[in-house]
């Protein structure tokens, strides 16, 4: 039996939001992929400035960029095959103490959780 239009529209609307679902799956990988080569260039940086002795550029003078926290925090997670707390995702970014690093990350897990692009349980964070 011939194929109906109506059939016929939606085979290409389940194709096209198939290949919608596969960007958005590319783009978070290379989202976080960038985040962590900007936390290793801005390591590096530190590094640098500690051997010099030179101070390094006013931290308040040069913002990170809208929503690096996110993508810093999301590809920690992603490094982890069976979740991560909050805790060692700090320590794993090196903030443990840094209490307006902290409250950045927790509002980045808030944000991603809202976002459904990770989830939690038992205290434990899993890209989603």
């Amino acid at each position: 039996m011939p194929e109906t239009f109506a059939t016929m529209v939606d085979k290409e609307r389940e194709r096209l939001r198939k290949a919608l679902e596969d960007l958005r799956a590319k783009q978070q990988e290379l989202q976080a992929q960038r985040a962590t080569i900007e936390t290793e260039l801005d390591a590096l940086d530190t590094y640098e400035a500690a051997r010099s002795g030179k101070a390094r550029k006013s931290e308040a003078a040069s913002r990170a960029p809208r929503g690096f926290r996110q993508h810093s925090v999301l590809s920690v997670i992603a490094k982890s095959k069976k979740g991560i707390t909050r805790g060692e995702i700090l320590q794993a970014m090196g903030l443990k103490g840094n209490k307006v690093g902290e409250r950045s990350v927790s509002n980045a897990l808030t944000a991603l959780k809202k976002a459904k692009r990770v989830t939690s349980r038992d205290r434990k964070y899993l890209a989603a």
